[in-house]
């Protein structure tokens, strides 16, 4: 019975045998797994195994310079992968087209796997190229389809400075952009093939790519708005830094009247050589006794046509102030500063009275939002002509820049009183003056006459006082009536006078 059962087997082996090469006459090219382009440049190519009792070999050819057929290596059975060297390849510039061939023997001739010339059965490498795009720094790549995989997905990687490769991302395209080259990088790119959407088995790889990232466009480290001041009603200055070695041309200074804009350009700097990182501009003819104003820096490069890389903002302080002159108060309303990137430390408000300013704040204030209202009270001041003029010093936390606002001035009218009667010489009253404030002295007259009209004192200066002698130095003048006039403007430049009598009493 055994042998009966092994008759059978080398029976039909043998039926098998004479299918597969006499009697067919061929054999099929094996069934491409992989073509890879390794680091090195060698172009490694796998098969499955040609399962043929009768199989002597594999014959491996490319295409050579002409279009004719290049023999380029022979294995034996029971190796199904060849490695064509980098040194005698050109896949670091090209695709590469591969042909295996299964060669069997069946007396008296040799059959091969058809397809050799026909373009049947031939193969290509994944061919990878890129290059840089500088003015968006990115690596665009290409590459040509995966020609033996069904529906192949590809992933990129990179390698940093030598190190170790990373994925950036997969596709099913055959094209790939990078963004994110900086300069001074060496960094190298290759594409891995994988069938049936990623699921495998097979994989593949390209050739490695090393774009020269020596052209890519430098973006600027920093480009702060350091302040903006108020100079006078219609000046501005405004301090920003930039980075130099950027690949910039200039920098626009744009200013709105709204933190949200629309922003216009108001002047435009341009890069030189040995430029400094701190730049200085004065905004000339604005009004900065009615509105603040916003200003950022845009940086721009014509050789890429690109603008962008916006500042902070920076934004003056608009300060107001009215007058109460029955409550002798004044309210003085003030906008915060944007936008320092450590934030306000304090505000200062400075006041002038009749146009000096006092040396020290009258008040200071913590970092608030939108707006602040302070109300001050005059009361006490007496002084000047009337005119109380406010200011605020922003200072900001860390480096101590600060900006200035406008100045905001609240006007009073005069306030006259005249005495109708004094005793020249006696223990009380012994002078006659009127008490006047929130003038201006500089225009101030006093005149007192008798009662045929001839003048017996005059003065311009607001602190001297009639001591009833005539100019104050002659005979002293008998009791009676007298009359005087007082005349004087206001801060405003409104003329004032006043006329009366005073009575001289011993």
């Amino acid at each position: 019975m055994l042998r009966i059962l092994f008759f059978v087997i080398i029976l039909l082996f043998g039926v098998i045998r004479a299918q597969a090469t006499c009697a067919t006459g061929s054999v099929l090219a094996p069934e491409i797994t992989s073509i890879s382009v390794d680091a090195n440049g060698d172009v490694v190519i796998c098969w499955d195994p040609v399962l043929d009792i009768d199989l002597i070999q594999y014959n491996i050819y490319t295409i050579d310079g002409t279009g004719a057929n290049l023999q380029i290596g022979t294995v034996p059975i029971g190796t199904n992968c060849f490695i064509y060297p980098g040194s005698s390849n050109s896949s670091g510039t090209q695709s590469l087209q591969i042909f295996v061939e299964a060669v069997i023997n069946c007396p008296p001739t040799t059959i091969s796997s058809p397809g050799l010339g026909t373009g049947i059965g031939w193969f290509t490498t994944m061919y990878l190229t890129g290059g840089l795009e500088p003015c968006s720094a990115s690596i665009d790549m290409d590459w040509n389809v995966n020609d033996f995989f069904n529906t192949p997905r590809y992933e990129v990687f990179m390698i940093t400075n030598g190190g170790a490769a990373v994925s950036q991302g997969t596709t099913f395209s055959t094209t790939f952009s990078y963004l994110g080259v900086l300069p001074g990088d060496s960094i190298n790119f290759y594409i891995v093939a994988v069938d049936n959407g990623g699921l495998g088995p097979g994989i593949s790889t390209t050739n490695i790519i090393t774009p020269d990232v020596s052209g890519v466009l430098i973006m600027p480290a920093f480009n702060y708005l350091n302040t903006a001041t108020v100079i006078d009603s219609q000046q501005i200055d405004i301090q920003f830094t930039i980075d130099t070695i950027a690949d910039m041309t200039g920098y626009k200074i744009q200013r709105s009247t709204s933190e949200a804009g629309p922003f216009v350009t108001v002047a435009t700097v341009d890069k030189f050589q040995n430029m400094d990182t701190i730049v200085d501009y004065s905004d000339i003819g604005v009004n900065t006794d009615s509105t603040s104003y916003f200003y950022q820096i845009e940086i721009v490069n014509d050789t890429c046509g690109f603008n962008g890389n916006v500042s902070n903002l920076a934004s003056t302080i608009f300060v107001s102030a009215t007058s109460s002159p029955v409550d002798a108060l004044n309210t003085i309303t003030m906008t915060e500063y944007k936008d320092w990137g450590l934030g306000v430390l304090r505000y200062d408000l400075y006041r002038a009275v009749g146009g000096v300013w006092e040396l020290t704040p009258i008040r200071s204030f913590l970092a608030f939002s939108d707006s602040m209202t302070f109300v001050d009270d005059i009361s006490e001041v007496f002084d000047g002509n009337g005119e109380f003029c406010y200011k605020i010093k922003a200072i900001e936390k860390g480096t101590f820049m600060e900006s200035n606002s406008n100045d905001a001035c609240a006007l009073h009218k005069p306030l006259l009183y005249v005495p109708n009667a004094f005793f020249p010489g006696g223990l009380y009253n012994p002078y006659f003056k009127p008490v006047l404030t929130f003038a201006n002295p500089n225009t101030y007259s006093f005149r007192v006459f008798n009662r045929w009209g001839v003048v017996v004192f005059e003065t311009r200066d607001v602190s001297s006082a009639w001591n009833g002698r005539f100019n104050n130095s002659g005979d002293l003048n008998p009791t009676g009536v007298y009359f005087y006039v007082v005349e004087f403007n206001s801060a405003q430049g409104d003329f004032f006078t006043k006329e009366g009598t005073v009575t001289i009493v011993h």
